[in-house]
């Protein structure tokens, strides 16, 4: 039935069961996280839909139950922690735990069950859990900390490079400041002995459960009884080393070697490297940016089968353990790892190694000041996520082989060891030389080296002993040069790419009928996988990989689209907040480190972006709270110097549109309308959180005011021209809601005239890019943005996909048929910050957006949702999802360029109002269900124009 809406008004019969059921539980955003330092942490779930004909499902009423234990209580349904109660609500997410407060350490197990429309109770949830933090749950010091930081002894890294010279001197002069690695190792014992007291009137007794916490200074991995204790990579992760530390919490009980009845021993072994705190980092040659010195800490906790909390003991980082160092020579983050074989102290990681000769750690107390917060990790642990293998090999000179795995990512290689005695050597680069070499320029100071010397037979403790791989650095590449390989000619085979990034799940899509715009999604996923690494980097590449907060606050709608960054970004602003200055100004880079000023127009503002990306694209209201304060002073801070309301002053480094091409947009321009901006969003933000009306209207008047001054300061209020004449000018003036409603269409107009002026090329750099297409479609000139997409002539991101980019480059010209590489001083060929067009992908040509057409009004995170796709030009066909905190998102299309057929699934416990008017005779559907609805008919002409005119 053409056009028809279907579904939405069919009845179906009345059964007893409930429509939907419940799954996907999580508590802060984490899959039963181990531990959680944040009183009243908040629980959500997921709704299906029981059978997926059905439309107009949602949840009217919940009940969450939380328990001690699982088999006695909760599956007895018993909540002896919290019973919630049959609570009215359609609420599914940040629902805060309000319950009996849980000791430190202690698991929480939880399910929950719902009422459907109709009131039909469902089954109950499968049974999740979290555990409480150790730590004072308010982001205090360390009081209750058992466990001490240790580290080496003076003079025991030194000694190992001396003997380490005596083998290879060079090596030595050429790596001055980096550290060889740490071994750290205790043997403890479980079963009678554990305790001073009398064990004999408890009786025999098992270990019920053992949790590990663990963190550094530098980064690290644990083993216990020689078995890896998780998949995590470069942990504790980067935060702000002077403020915050965040651990990590691991389950380990089957690891432990226990007997009821006799001493049992066991090893914890750990490897200790410089990584963020210690190792080089970041635009120039500056070690130990935090402290020169390592260190570990960690406490064991193992609790047994008794039940009883006294009958539990902690083993923990003390004065008792033995530290040495071993093959590991440097294993920089950003230079490389060194390694030889011959070095390695065989079995160190198991119980009967001995360590006699080891000296014992240098213990100092956690420092318990209200300076220094020791949190549990709120963000997710990067992992080995995906392995690439070669698709081509060649020489480039005799002896050196190149390898291309055919997509520029971040992680290292995987070795196939050598039959014998060799020294191989393992660079990494993101381009080729015309003589098909390895182009390294670009990578400015760092080795980006992995270099192995194989002894004839192995000693190496490793999980595989067929294959080396480094274990605290990472490099950005596509192509590798390996030299020294002595089995022959190797093969593709041989080496393996395992790329990394945070456990961000990259669960949404969206593909085309169109190659090059398939590719450039493809290109935007890879450049947000390979720099999302505990915090939002620009590049993986070369000596800086920092947390440019420009870079993240533009591209942070399109991460949110393509992956759940929502635990990522919660971590990521605790650096943030950090960063401000005591005057109020919020950083250049998060965590804060080299550059000395305050935060730039645009790049401090994020402080104020991503609280509020966070509200819309997940429906966050803690995170505004949180940010609240900090946002204020961020507007005291740029107010005190600039009174008009033009922001000129406190400018800092005012990078301004950076790396726009062919244009120069004012920075004050620019600089003036994200004071205007942030004031909107924070009018926005206290609409919809508690107890802040006052700041509604504060901030809205604020904005007004900003408004005027830019309109009296920059635009000719006859013709609407804004000083400067530059896309950027016009599209943050539109964007940021600057302009008198009068001159809206004139600025409009003056935008595509200097489009059309560079025929149709943009000129935008970091931060125009971000609004150029999402404004274009907005104020009615869809089919200029989609022009600008599908062009592939210089400037654009059709003509780097042309050139072999697989992912987002730093700069339109990175490198051009005529001029060759650019300036190697800044030009790298992974950066996500021109990929900031996803988010209109997924807005404007899938049509998934929150309905907040008046504004912030809703509250966020797609529970209410706007379906308004704009189909056309040579997009024919178009097949989109968006996993929202609320459920996958559909929409869908394929057209013939005269008919078009639409279809769109909403999730349970969500509503949504659908624009189909792309469609004659079809009108806008408001408040429409859950369930999946189809369309189709002939295309209003405004579409058929897009469709059959850009065809180029």
């Amino acid at each position: 039935m053409s056009g028809q809406l279907l579904g939405l008004f069919s009845s179906t019969t009345s059964i007893k069961c409930c429509d939907i059921s419940v799954s996907d539980l999580k508590v802060e955003y984490l899959v039963n996280p181990l531990a959680v330092d944040i009183p009243g942490p908040r629980l959500q779930w997921l709704l299906q839909a029981i059978d997926h004909r059905k439309h107009n499902l949602w949840q009217s009423a919940y009940q969450i139950l939380v328990a001690t234990d699982t088999e006695t209580l909760l599956q007895k349904n018993t909540g002896n922690l919290w019973d919630s109660g049959k609570v009215v609500s359609n609420q599914s997410n940040h629902i805060e735990y309000k319950g009996r407060p849980l000791s430190a350490g202690q698991l929480a197990y939880w399910m929950v069950k719902v009422w459907d429309q109709d009131s039909r109770e469902s089954n109950y949830s499968t049974i999740a859990y979290w555990g409480n933090g150790l730590g004072s749950g308010s982001g205090g010091g360390g009081s209750q900390w058992s466990g001490q930081w240790i580290s080496a002894p003076n003079g025991l890294q030194q000694e190992a490079l001396k003997q380490l010279a005596d083998i290879d001197k060079k090596v030595v002069q050429d790596h001055q400041g980096l550290l060889p690695m740490l071994y750290m190792r205790k043997q403890f014992s479980l079963g009678q002995s554990v305790s001073s007291s009398s064990l004999s009137s408890r009786g025999s007794r098992k270990v019920k459960r053992a949790i590990l916490y663990a963190t550094a200074q530098g980064v690290y991995k644990v083993w216990i009884n020689n078995k890896l204790v998780a998949d995590h990579q470069l942990s504790p992760g980067w935060t702000d080393y002077l403020k915050t530390y965040n651990y990590q919490s691991y389950d380990v009980t089957e690891l432990l070697l226990t007997n009821a009845s006799t001493t049992t021993d066991n090893t914890i072994g750990v490897l200790l490297g410089t990584g963020w705190y210690s190792g080089y980092i970041g635009l120039q040659k500056n070690y130990a940016h935090y402290g020169r010195q390592q260190s570990f800490w960690t406490e064991l906790h193992v609790q047994y089968d008794s039940g009883d909390r006294e009958d539990e003991i902690i083993i923990k980082s003390d004065q008792s353990w033995k530290v040495g160092t071993g093959s590991l020579m440097y294993s920089d983050m950003l230079h490389g790892q060194l390694y030889y074989e011959h070095l390695e102290p065989k079995n160190w990681r198991s119980t009967g190694f001995d360590d006699s000769k080891w000296p014992e750690v240098v213990a100092r107390p956690v420092d318990d000041s209200k300076h220094l917060a020791l949190l549990a990790d709120p963000g997710v642990p990067i992992r080995v996520i995906e392995e690439l293998i070669p698709v081509a090999k060649w020489q480039s000179s005799p002896g050196v082989w190149v390898f291309d795995f055919g997509q520029n990512a971040a992680g290292w290689i995987q070795l196939r060891r050598p039959t014998g005695a060799a020294r191989v050597q393992i660079r990494h680069a993101e381009a080729l030389n015309p003589n098909g070499s390895i182009y390294t320029l670009n990578l400015r100071s760092v080795l980006a080296t992995d270099t192995y010397v194989f002894t004839d037979t192995t000693d190496a403790e490793e999980e595989d002993t067929d294959t080396v791989e480094p274990h605290f650095t990472f490099h950005g590449y596509r192509y590798v040069e390996l030299v020294g390989y002595p089995d022959g000619e190797p093969k593709l085979t041989d080496l393996k790419f395992r790329v990394i990034h945070s456990d961000t799940p990259m669960l949404s899509k969206l593909v085309t009928s169109d190659q090059l715009v398939n590719q450039l999604i493809s290109n935007i996923k890879w450049g947000q996988r390979s720099n999302f690494l505990s915090v939002p980097t620009d590049c993986p590449q070369r000596d800086e990989r920092m947390g440019w907060m420009g870079d993240a606050e533009i591209f942070a709608p399109t991460a949110s689209y393509m992956a759940d960054v929502s635990a990522f970004y919660t971590k990521w602003l605790r650096d943030v907040r950090d960063g401000q200055s005591p005057e109020g100004g919020f950083s250049d880079v998060a965590p804060r480190m080299v550059d000395p000023y305050d935060g730039a127009p645009a790049w401090g503002d994020a402080g104020v972006i991503l609280p509020y990306t966070m509200l819309t694209m997940f429906g966050d209201h803690r995170i505004v709270d949180l940010q609240w304060p900090s946002m204020e002073k961020w507007f005291q801070y740029i107010a005190a110097e600039n009174p008009d309301h033009l922001w000129t002053k406190r400018v800092n480094n005012n990078y301004g549109d950076w790396l726009q091409v062919n244009a120069r947009t004012p920075k004050e321009v620019m600089n003036t309308a994200y004071y205007g901006y942030d004031a909107l969003l924070m009018s926005r933000m206290a609409s919809v959180t508690v107890n802040r009306t006052a700041d509604v209207l504060k901030y809205r008047q604020l904005h007004q005011s900003i408004a005027q001054a830019f309109n009296r300061e920059f635009v000719n209020q006859t013709d609407g021209r804004i000083a400067g004449d530059t896309q950027t000018g016009y599209l943050l003036a539109l964007a940021f809601e600057l302009l008198p409603e009068r001159l809206r269409p004139l600025a409009v107009n003056h935008l595509v005239d200097n489009i059309r002026a560079h025929d149709w090329h943009l000129t935008t750099g970091f931060i125009g890019v971000g609004y150029l297409c999402p404004t274009l479609s907005e104020f009615g000139r869809h089919d200029v943005a989609l022009r600008l997409l599908l062009q592939d002539t210089y400037p654009s991101w059709g003509y780097s996909i042309r050139n072999n980019a697989t992912t987002i480059w730093e700069r339109w010209d990175g490198w051009t048929r005529d001029k060759g590489f650019q300036d190697p001083g800044m030009n790298s060929f992974n950066h996500y910050s021109l990929g900031s067009v996803g988010r209109w992908l997924w807005q404007s040509l899938a049509g998934i957006d929150n309905n907040d057409s008046n504004g912030l009004v809703t509250g966020g995170g797609f529970k209410d949702i706007l379906i308004d796709p704009k189909p056309g030009a040579n997009l024919y066909n178009l097949t989109a999802n968006y996993q929202s905190i609320n459920g996958q998102i559909d929409s869908s299309w394929i057209s013939n360029g005269t008919h078009i057929k639409f279809t769109t699934t909403i999730p349970v416990n969500t509503r949504a109002t659908i624009d189909v008017t792309f469609i004659r005779n079809e009108t806008i559907h408001r408040n429409v269900g859950s369930g999946r609805y189809e369309f189709m008919g002939q295309l209003n002409k405004q579409y058929d124009r897009i469709i059959n005119k850009l065809i180029f």
